[in-house]
């Protein structure tokens, strides 16, 4: 894989996650009318996604200038992500942010294989 289609990926698989919340974020308040928070952990679970938000786009960012400590911080971003999501009270998701979702997942495990078992990955331990 070149190194262009290596940051062709990456940053597809990001704008696809950045879509699918926008798009998620302008039509659900006109397709339902809001639910109530639930009371509890609500606020550890909005400071975990927030570390995971700015985890995610610092490793994102560090895979596109192949940096050596991009490839683990993006893999403990998305297994945080992971861990944090039975957190997630309820929630209505549409089909569309749904399939973005996946798309987006596809894309950034191609990222990380690409990274660990490509010649790309010389790349990263040049540094």
């Amino acid at each position: 894989m070149s190194p262009t289609v290596f940051r062709t990926l990456t940053v597809a698989s990001l704008l696809l996650a950045m879509g699918g919340h926008f798009m998620s974020a302008i039509t659900n308040p006109y397709v339902l009318p809001p639910l109530p928070p639930e009371p509890g952990h609500f606020i550890g679970f909005q400071i975990l996604a927030a570390v995971n938000l700015v985890l995610g786009l610092v490793s994102t960012f560090g895979l596109l200038a192949f940096k050596r400590w991009a490839r683990l911080l993006n893999i403990l971003s998305t297994g945080l992500g992971l861990a944090i999501y039975p957190l997630v009270e309820y929630f209505v998701s549409s089909g569309f942010k749904t399939a973005t979702d996946a798309l987006s997942l596809l894309l950034g495990g191609a990222v990380l294989a690409a990274a660990y078992c490509s010649p790309l990955a010389q790349r990263f331990t040049r540094q």
